[in-house]
């Protein structure tokens, strides 16, 4: 994401940001708590509309109680606001779960270059 940060602001790009969350691999999400940080998400991003360009930065293996492919849903309320034009950049783990739910929404997808999870 700095990378990417850094791009956009040496363009003279205008920059915002929202929340960052993290959890451990343990189960299933909450769904509220998956909600609730879905909608906080979806509301800083109503703040700065119209844009061009979101970047994510997505695990891609989340499993979330009520969603069967929580994934596409969150990408689908992103697409939702931000229109049919806007480019939507996911970078996902190598182990993420691309269903076919994921491309029907026009993204550019990308998976992390270097093995993300470390054992030593």
């Amino acid at each position: 994401m700095h990378a990417w940060r850094s791009g956009a602001e040496a363009r003279g790009d205008q920059v915002s940001e929202s929340i960052c969350v993290y959890g451990n691999p343990d189960g299933p999400t909450l769904r509220r708590i998956y909600e609730s940080f879905r909608d906080r998400i979806f509301d800083d991003l109503k703040q700065v509309l119209p844009i061009d360009v979101v970047l994510l930065n997505m695990h891609g293996a989340m499993v979330t109680e009520g969603y069967d492919d929580c994934q596409a849903e969150f990408l689908a309320g992103i697409r939702s606001l931000v229109g049919p034009k806007a480019i939507i950049g996911i970078e996902m783990d190598l182990h993420c779960h691309a269903t076919s739910a994921v491309p029907l929404f026009p993204l550019n997808p990308q998976s992390y270059r270097f093995r993300s999870h470390r054992t030593s």
